[in-house]
């Protein structure tokens, strides 16, 4: 293993059926990575606290999900183009000591529009009214590929 060790999460309510410690454990080790992934249950009241400690204690990075992706916005200290658009974080990175929120949801489902076998609709219907779907909204309409 290269590198020294970093500890990653995902924060969320409830947080207890997320796979994505065990996929991004996987990952790390599949890759020959020292690090760890947690999943850290964390109630809406606490947010601005568990970011203020990943902050202070230097973890490589975040993803949120329910119910977090809206009010991180307002406790990031920078968004991406995506995240401020539609109003949405699912992921926060560590740059320095700035916490960088992005939103990864749109760019993700059209990465899998792109390999369905025949080929990417040309209409969409979404639904849902949360941070996920809103951001394949703006994914659909900013890159022009789908009438939504």
């Amino acid at each position: 293993m290269t590198g020294l060790p970093r500890v990653f999460g995902v924060l969320g309510d409830p947080v207890a059926h997320s796979r994505s410690p065990a996929m991004h454990g996987a990952a790390f080790a599949a890759l020959g990575l020292p690090h760890c992934y947690f999943a850290f249950h964390v109630r809406p009241p606490q947010l601005a606290a568990a970011l203020a400690g990943a902050r202070a204690l230097g973890l490589g990075g975040l993803n949120l999900t329910v119910p977090h992706k809206q009010a991180a916005c307002a406790l990031v200290d920078a968004l991406d183009p995506a995240a401020a658009r539609i109003g949405a974080v699912n992921t926060v990175c560590m740059e320095g000591s700035r916490l960088v929120g992005l939103d990864t949801d749109g760019e993700g489902f059209l990465a899998g529009l792109a390999e369905l076998p025949g080929g990417e609709p040309s209409s969409a219907v979404v639904l849902g009214s949360g941070g996920a779907a809103r951001a394949v909204v703006d994914a659909l309409a900013h890159a022009a590929r789908a009438e939504v």
